[in-house]
């Protein structure tokens, strides 16, 4: 039987940005978070003809929804949704999770990495909501220079003035890209 390897590249979903609003009318509007990133994971697996693996890439994150102002308070701000896994067989990229809305504390919570990585290599971003991998777990970080990104996460929303907010955006999908050798 005939060998041949690929090597598997996996990015998790980002989660989406939370809804901007106010934690009581007595309190200052807070911000919504902005979603969490998604992980990264690579392994190199030995194949043969017709072998079958199941893939999975994980949905974006949907983002939240901001308050809106009914007299004498706001109401109705939303978290954004967590990112979705992506698998190939056993190998898993994790999503990272959806920020908070803006009523859900005094201060803005941004949504957490994807970390729960499965494959010889992982990465995830130190800074959650940001779209840098630069926690890396199997390899040393200088022979993955060119692989840095992964899905950027979805911004939160945010109180311009008055009564006036930007939207939450939604996180960005996750991805795979296999490369096949003979």
């Amino acid at each position: 039987t005939r060998r041949s390897s690929d090597l598997v590249e996996l990015w998790g979903a980002s989660g989406g940005g939370g809804g901007s609003g106010a934690y009581s009318y007595s309190y200052n509007l807070n911000n919504g978070g902005d979603g969490g990133s998604g992980g990264f994971a690579e392994q190199e697996f030995d194949v043969v003809p017709n072998q079958q693996f199941n893939v999975v890439i994980g949905s974006a994150g949907s983002s939240g929804v901001n308050a809106t102002y009914y007299y004498p308070n706001w109401y109705g701000d939303t978290d954004g949704g967590n990112g979705g896994d992506s698998w190939f067989g056993t190998v898993k990229a994790a999503g990272g999770t959806g920020g908070k809305k803006g009523s859900y504390t005094y201060s803005t919570q941004n949504g957490f990495a994807g970390t729960a990585n499965i494959g010889t290599i992982t990465g995830y971003s130190g800074i959650s909501n940001d779209n840098i991998l630069d926690v890396f777990q199997g390899l040393a970080r200088s022979y993955i220079a060119d692989r840095t990104l992964t899905s950027n996460p979805g911004k939160g929303g945010v109180l311009i003035s008055g009564y006036s907010m930007s939207s939450p955006k939604s996180g960005e999908g996750g991805c795979a890209v296999i490369t096949f050798w003979e």
